[in-house]
């Protein structure tokens, strides 16, 4: 292993290549890496946002209920309005 080797262009060019694909494979297995970090993440803020949603669902329900309690009370506000018109009259 520690033995000197007399050089070989042809040993040395093959060594050079087996550089530069190792070089590739470990980018590739370093991008893979990232990509799968970053969709753990996604995964996990997707859920929180639902959890989020779900706790907070009050905010965000369209209150169909108060929709019906303003159309009252402004009928009641239009129809004080006519009272009052009607008693200065």
């Amino acid at each position: 292993r520690n033995v000197p080797v007399k050089y070989n262009r042809e040993l040395w060019q093959t060594t050079f290549k087996a550089m530069k694909r190792i070089e590739e494979i470990r980018i590739k297995r370093q991008n893979q890496f990232i990509l799968n970090r970053l969709k753990k993440g996604k995964e996990l803020r997707k859920e929180a946002d639902v959890k989020e949603v779900e706790t907070n669902i009050h905010l965000i329900k369209a209150p169909t209920g108060r929709v019906k309690t303003l159309e009252k009370k402004m009928v009641q506000v239009i129809q004080e309005e006519d009272d009052d018109d009607m008693e200065e009259v």
